[in-house]
């Protein structure tokens, strides 16, 4: 037996390159069909076809809830950037992703198998099973469940509307805490009673500010996550003041109080009422460092960002003179060296200088 030459074990490389290529570009492949399989699958409708039911109490119009006959609880959400719905589970530890991660979760499939299934639903002529039962359920002949996606999708264009009126405002894409604040539609009102943010059990502080948006733009400049918020409104009557004693005394012993009320003389006074209330634990007052509110401050900075980046974006007149030289002296034949070395100076008085 000949022993292996280089030609050959150059040809094995070549061989297993080849193959790895064809299977890398198959894999590609295969992830872009479930993809556009996947956002053509209506997932309302398919959960639908597992057994779940649209639930009767829906509290929150974000996510549609759904539960079967075993108690296992999904919500659905629309993601309008993806153009394809999400999930996620009631119970610990949650549990979320799309129609594939569902797929994968509940019955093990692999992508293939998948692939497999997903096609079967959107093929007509799969009369029996579940493409049956999908196609029934996204006939939804009592519109119920139309009615509620609806419902939802108006839900989350209005939110979004609300993100970028966040953004505008000087909140940055994607650092808005929805589990602590609630929707972007939320803190954009006016309280009308006493309200408050969630609490986490590593808080801090209790900040007491006139609005939701206040309480967001304190967070952003100090509250470093550790910080609870409640929203009194602009005149907080005796009975939002005596909400808040029992709020102040009922809170855990660990929590300092903060009055992040306005600049104005409005601000000082209900500052200091909150630290009265405050009794023996900690309080102090916070107002913005400049601006009326502290939702003024963060916009006025959100300008100010927005003024230096449009500065930064606008063209040097003195660089843009240098370039026109050069390309006159290249179109005059001035040599190449020559230009590679000068040295190009900016003068006093805004005059172009071309030292060689």
């Amino acid at each position: 037996m000949s022993a292996e030459g280089p030609a050959d074990r150059q040809g094995e490389r070549a061989r297993a390159c080849v193959e790895r290529a064809i299977e890398a570009h198959r894999q590609e492949l295969r992830t872009t069909l479930l993809e556009q399989l996947e956002r053509r699958i209506d997932l309302p409708a398919w959960v639908i076809a597992q057994g779940f039911h649209l639930s009767l109490v829906q509290k929150d119009p974000q996510r549609l809830a759904f539960a079967d006959r075993h108690g296992e609880v999904l919500f659905l959400s629309k993601d309008l950037d993806a153009e394809r719905w999400t999930y996620h589970t009631a119970g610990e530890p949650i549990q979320r992703g799309t129609l594939i991660d569902l797929m994968a979760r509940r019955d093990g499939l692999s992508p293939d198998e998948c692939l497999n299934r997903m096609g079967a639903c959107l093929d007509p002529s799969r009369r029996t099973g579940e493409p049956a039962a999908y196609r029934d359920a996204l006939a939804d002949r009592d519109n119920t469940l139309r009615n509620a996606v609806v419902r939802h999708l108006a839900t989350m264009k209005s939110e979004k509307a609300a993100e970028r009126d966040l953004e505008h405002l000087g909140v940055v894409r994607g650092t808005y805490d929805t589990w602590r604040f609630g929707p972007a539609s939320r803190v954009l009102k006016n309280p009308d009673d006493l309200a408050h943010s969630r609490f986490r059990p590593g808080d801090r502080q209790m900040v007491f500010v006139e609005r939701p948006i206040d309480a967001v733009a304190y967070e952003r400049a100090h509250g470093e996550q550790q910080a609870t918020y409640v929203y009194t409104g602009d005149h907080p009557t005796a009975e939002v003041k005596r909400k808040i004693g029992h709020v102040i005394a009922s809170a855990p012993p660990e929590l300092s109080v903060v009055a992040a009320f306005s600049r104005g003389s409005l601000g000082a006074a209900l500052a200091e009422e909150i630290v009265k209330l405050a009794g023996q634990r900690p309080a102090e007052r916070r107002a913005p460092e400049f601006g009326g509110r502290w939702a003024d401050q963060m916009q006025i900075e959100q300008r100010h960002r927005e003024s230096l980046a449009r500065l930064h974006r606008r063209a040097d007149p003195v660089l843009e003179n240098v370039s026109h030289a050069i390309a006159k002296a290249l179109d005059a034949g001035v040599d190449h060296s020559a230009i590679r070395t000068a040295i190009v100076r900016r003068p006093s008085r805004g005059r172009l200088g071309l030292e060689r």
